[in-house]
């Protein structure tokens, strides 16, 4: 069976999935299902109170966050890529995040990519205990974590082998975190 086809399966009945994305390796869940996405709380050992990101289309985040068409011009050279925005959110469940934010990825990895264009939102946070060292290839992965995922999308080293460049979204644009992508 194809990998993608059985990730969103998985996905469509509850499960929780290990994807490859252009920075590290992520665990997926649909952000509409609670149970889910306690599932990856769960897995990560990481509190309830720490928000997840989100990954998604280009196209879908105007329906979850709160970018001005503006602000989206000023980070187009980063869409899809090794970004996360923070932004106020719209239509994302509290079990995801409990504050007013969440992180938006748009993946430029083509399995992530298309796994969001077929299925939708999933979660998007790196594939380790929290607080672990981030996967850049699926032998990084702790065994707790890959003895209870339901799929597994294994495509081999990362491209950015680090995490994504944290980028908050409010009235102006501010790098919270340094991460695979460089502002030019």
């Amino acid at each position: 069976m194809d990998k993608l086809y059985e990730a969103i399966k998985v996905l469509r009945e509850g499960g929780v999935i290990v994807y490859p994305t252009e920075t590290v390796y992520g665990l997926g869940a649909d952000i509409f299902n609670e149970e889910a996405v306690k599932k990856v709380y769960a897995l990560k050992g990481r509190k309830f109170d720490k928000p997840l990101s989100v990954a998604m289309r280009r196209e879908d985040m105007d329906e979850f966050c709160f970018v001005s068409d503006t602000q989206l011009i000023d980070l187009e050279a980063a869409l899809p890529g090794p970004v996360t925005i923070v932004a106020k959110k719209k239509k994302v469940p509290d079990w995801v995040t409990n504050t007013d934010f969440v992180g938006i990825r748009v993946p430029d990895h083509p399995d992530a990519y298309e796994l969001v264009s077929r299925f939708g939102p999933i979660t998007s946070t790196s594939a380790n205990k929290a607080g672990g060292k981030s996967p850049v290839k699926v032998e990084e992965i702790p065994k707790s974590i890959l003895d209870k995922v339901d799929c597994v999308i294994d495509d081999g080293e990362t491209r950015y082998k680090q995490g994504s460049t944290v980028i908050k979204v409010t009235d102006s644009i501010e790098i919270l975190r340094e991460g695979a992508w460089k502002k030019k």
